[in-house]
């Protein structure tokens, strides 16, 4: 009889260690794909702390009691609604639509830098409002124009080019020696 509660047990541990590994992973995969790596391994940590008191049980497991699954189960539950309040909250403050403008301004510098007429240009990020702009120089309105056309490609309305200041023209024209 004790034989047969203890499989039971050992295969109850096995399940909540499977189950809390599959929400660690998918956890992860979906924040990563919302909110960036940063975000993604700090919730993961919320998520890793049942993972390691299940393994930690199935390690000590002939000399686990009753009690203590039930303490891994309340575990379970605080680390899930604590992951689920964590998203939400990011959610609400709008970090994964900073995170998708961060993607679409590193696409756009990518570009730049791949186009030597745009060598001059830089691209910047306010250190407080999270603002991005681009600065800097080039040849010609034709250079400007594929500049502008560049940014809309890249998901950047074209007013968002300039900088945080409206007495700042951050993006100029040479000017043509002669002329």
């Amino acid at each position: 009889m004790e034989t047969v509660q203890n499989r039971k047990q050992g295969v109850a541990v096995c399940v909540e260690i499977l189950v809390s590994a599959i929400f660690f992973v998918g956890g992860f995969a979906f924040v990563y794909r919302n909110f960036g790596f940063h975000a993604a391994s700090v919730l993961s940590l919320i998520l890793a702390l049942p993972l390691a008191a299940a393994v930690r049980l199935c390690s000590r497991w002939p000399a686990v009691r009753g009690r203590e699954f039930a303490f891994l189960g309340i575990l379970f539950c605080a680390a899930g609604g604590g992951s689920i309040f964590v998203v939400r909250a990011m959610y609400t403050d709008g970090l994964d639509q900073r995170y998708a403008e961060d993607l679409r301004w590193a696409e756009f510098e990518r570009r730049l830098r791949r186009d030597p007429s745009f060598c001059d240009v830089q691209v910047h990020l306010s250190e407080l409002k999270n603002i991005h702009w681009a600065s800097g120089e080039f040849d010609s309105e034709a250079d400007l124009a594929r500049l502008y056309s560049l940014a809309t490609d890249c998901g950047i309305k074209e007013r968002r080019l300039d900088g945080p200041f409206v007495h700042s023209v951050t993006l100029t024209v040479r000017r043509q020696p002669g002329k």
